[in-house]
């Protein structure tokens, strides 16, 4: 997520959020994977995740893939550490 967040990043993680509520950032868990992404839910159910570094693409899971995402919280603030 660099630029927006760094390794080594202080995260405040709201763990009451378990769905996507809006398009924010989010910690994910992905087929056993633990990412911090910025996560879309698109009307026809299928998901947008995608990293604010432009090295890495966007990726789109339809909707069944979407349904193995699991939302561990949502990144409420995040500082960093000197």
């Amino acid at each position: 997520m660099a630029d927006t967040i760094l390794d080594g990043d202080i995260l405040l993680l709201d763990t009451g959020v378990d769905r996507i509520v809006d398009n924010a950032v989010y910690v994910i868990i992905l087929h056993g994977a633990v990412m911090v992404k910025r996560v879309q839910l698109m009307v026809d159910g299928s998901v947008t995740v995608r990293s604010d570094n432009p090295k890495y693409e966007a990726e789109r899971l339809a909707a069944d893939d979407a349904a193995g995402l699991q939302i561990a919280g949502r990144i409420r603030w995040h500082g960093r550490t000197m």
